[in-house]
């Protein structure tokens, strides 16, 4: 929300008989708040108001000081002084400001410096063209009835700046408030140089009052205006100033030469007031400089133009002040003082509010589109940007999203009210930031609000230790059972599931939809009567150690199952079951089993296959396959195509094979098929196969113990 400056109110405007009467409006310091550091007592009697103040609560008329300038008000704990306004015409008002000084908390060692200095003294002297820093970490207002809300750095005013003011400041570190007031001067060679040379008024025998009335005052002359009659008649005389008009004078007594005086009245100029390429509010005639102007002011108003002739007058303010009120000044055409003129100004240097997203997610992740509207004060304009989307597989996790390009400045356009749609253009977490900016009719720009939001179908996340009350597979609020992830696999048409800290699966699980299971460094565990199926979906287990202890049970159906053209790729997992009697940790039919870089591992007391197929695609890689029992087989595949390349295998059993196929089509190269046998080598193949069996390549592959 913007606010005005009203401490900043130039003083040229006050001798005006539009001046507002002195009101709470007019106490820059002291404001009301719990301090750090003691206060100022820094008034604005632009009205011409007769000031007095006390401090020991009693009637400032009675047993008060007449205000005649700032003063610092060494007081601490809490302190009320009370303010009384006499007008012109008699009117009397009464103030009061009760605040506290209170001993600050700590504060940050780089800002004791400047602390302990508005401590001393609340009031700090500020040279324009210079910089005025604020200190790092705080937060900061020019404005008593504003909190601190713009960020420290350095602020500053033009060198060219002619007003003198006193600016209330506020700054706060979140624990500690501190309140003083800069006093703005003038660069004093910035002021001389701006001022027009020969500023001594003309001397003629004449003044004039409100611009139409001419008052003769020389004795013992003629006048005359224009073509009239010469005369001596010094009453006063209306003049139209619409039009120029010539005043000569000549002495009535004899003079060589007879020498004529003369001086030219032009048209009453326009006061001008605009704001110029350098932001600042600068007043000047349209008489194109031959007029010239001197401020007025009171003698105690809290903020002054430099006294002098000047052509034009600049005043500044601060980023996030405004200015505004009504200017006054005397105008002088050829050193003869004219009348004065006067008009409203204002100059807004208030940032707008930033834009305020509206969202369909506001929580920073969407599992669908996306969609935004932004809204801003009423006076002023939105300009966007889109940076995105920035596409990942593996979705962005708090701390590792990526860090989007600034946008730049012409990337920004302006924003009629539509709804932005935000969606992921593929089968990837997608990575969105709208920044936007308010600009008002001043040309203030708001600081860039951002919205960043993951449009993330796809990638969800479980956690067996998630105490979330609302699991919505975010990861904030992981799943916390395998069940409430399955029901959302089998929703979808693909999802990814991240696995964040151990999980298990207490119950016979389906997947029939696409999905990853990502398992990271956590672990799986299988309830002993616990197993999982696919059926017709395509699964990529990765990065998963997966562990079934069901030595307990006697019957058991395999862990896992492939059926109706399923597809599961086993990807950098570890994989081991426990059994009582007979076992198989996968059994495919009619589907396809890839694995690669794993270790798949099955222990039973009387039958142990680590993979069992029918009429299946079997692909296995660089993995170890370990079966341990009675009679232990590393693959059995019936039917099918089979691949087995650079694998080892170990089968420790009284009987068992590293592989046996049946009328199967079998690709075999570079294995090490290993057995430690009960009785030791029986001398049978660590391969075996049927006649309807085609070994299609069969290369460097080595037996051992068989």
């Amino acid at each position: 929300m913007k606010f005005k400056l009203r401490t900043i109110v130039f003083a040229f405007f006050l001798l005006c008989g539009t001046a507002f009467a002195f009101s709470d409006r007019d106490i820059i310091s002291p404001s009301a708040g719990v301090w750090g550091n003691v206060q100022a007592l820094v008034l604005d009697a632009s009205d011409g108001s007769d000031l007095y103040y006390s401090l020991t609560g009693s009637d400032p008329l009675v047993s008060g000081f007449a205000y005649d300038g700032p003063v610092v008000i060494d007081g601490t704990g809490d302190v009320s002084v009370n303010i009384t306004a006499v007008a012109k015409d008699g009117t009397r008002s009464d103030f009061s400001v009760s605040y506290s000084v209170k001993e600050s908390e700590e504060i940050p060692e780089n800002s004791s410096v400047f602390i302990h200095s508005v401590s001393k003294n609340p009031i700090r002297k500020y040279i324009s063209g210079t910089e005025f820093s604020i200190p790092k970490g705080f937060l900061y207002s020019l404005s008593n009835s504003v909190p601190p809300s713009y960020a420290s750095g350095t602020i500053s005013l033009s060198a060219q700046n002619q007003m003198e003011a006193y600016v209330p400041c506020t700054i706060s570190d979140g624990k500690n408030f501190f309140h003083f007031v800069i006093h703005v001067i003038p660069d004093a060679a910035a002021v001389s140089s701006a001022s027009v040379a020969g500023t001594a008024e003309t001397s003629v025998p004449f003044t004039v009052r409100d611009w139409n009335n001419i008052q003769f005052t020389g004795d013992k002359l003629l006048y005359q205006i224009d073509d009239e009659y010469w005369s001596a008649d010094k009453s006063e005389r209306t003049i139209d100033r619409t039009v120029p008009h010539t005043i000569r004078w000549q002495s009535m007594e004899y003079m060589e030469g007879n020498p004529v005086g003369e001086c030219v009245l032009p048209v009453v100029p326009t006061l001008l007031c605009y704001r110029n390429a350098d932001g600042m509010l600068e007043f000047l005639l349209s008489d194109e400089g031959r007029s010239q102007l001197s401020p007025v002011s009171q003698s105690l108003s809290a903020e002054k133009m430099a006294a002098g002739l000047y052509s034009s007058m600049k005043a500044d303010i601060f980023d996030c002040g405004e200015l505004s009120g009504t200017a006054v000044f005397d105008v002088y055409q050829n050193g003869v003082r004219q009348g004065t003129l006067s008009c409203d100004y204002l100059l807004d240097k208030i940032p707008p509010a930033k834009p305020v997203f509206s969202s369909s997610s506001d929580a920073g992740l969407a599992r669908d589109e996306v969609v935004v509207t932004m809204s801003s004060e009423t006076d002023s304009f939105v300009f966007y940007s889109i940076s995105g989307p920035v596409e990942s597989e593996t979705a962005f996790l708090p701390g590792t999203q990526t860090d989007l390009p600034k946008p730049s400045p012409e990337s920004f356009e302006f924003y009629s009210g539509q709804e932005i749609r935000l969606r992921s253009p593929s089968e990837k977490a997608a990575l969105y930031k709208v920044s936007a900016f308010a600009s008002d009719a001043f040309g203030n720009r708001s600081p860039v609000s951002e919205y960043t939001v993951v449009v993330d179908k796809f990638n969800y996340y479980i956690s067996g230790s998630s105490t979330s009350e609302k699991p919505d597979g975010t990861y904030g609020n992981p799943f916390s059972t395998f069940d409430q992830a399955l029901e959302v696999i089998n929703s979808q048409e693909y999802m990814r599931l991240f696995v964040v800290s151990d999980i298990k699966i207490e119950t016979n699980a389906k997947i029939e939809s696409d999905c990853d299971i990502i398992g990271g460094s956590s672990r799986i565990e299988f309830a002993p009567s616990a197993s999982l199926e696919v059926s017709g979906a395509k699964v990529l287990l990765k990065d998963c150690l997966i562990e079934c202890d069901s030595s307990s049970l006697s019957l058991q159906k395999p862990l896992v199952s492939l059926k109706n053209g399923a597809s599961l790729s086993v990807n950098n997992c570890e994989i081991i079951g426990l059994f009582d009697s007979d076992a198989v940790l996968f059994d495919c039919a009619e589907s396809s089993l890839n694995v690669v870089d794993s270790g798949l591992s099955v222990q039973s007391r009387t039958y142990g296959c680590v993979i069992s197929s029918q009429k299946s695609d079997v692909s296995v890689s660089s993995s170890r396959i370990t079966a341990v029992s009675e009679t232990g087989v590393g693959a059995s595949c019936s039917g099918g195509k089979c691949l087995f390349y650079g694998n080892e295998f170990f089968v420790i059993a009284s009987m068992g094979r590293a592989l046996e196929f049946y009328a199967a089509d079998a690709d075999l190269e570079n294995n090490n098929f290993s057995a430690v046998l009960r009785n030791g080598p029986s001398g049978a193949s660590a391969v075996w196969k049927d006649a309807d069996t085609v070994i299609l390549q069969n290369l460097q592959n080595k037996s051992e113990g068989f």
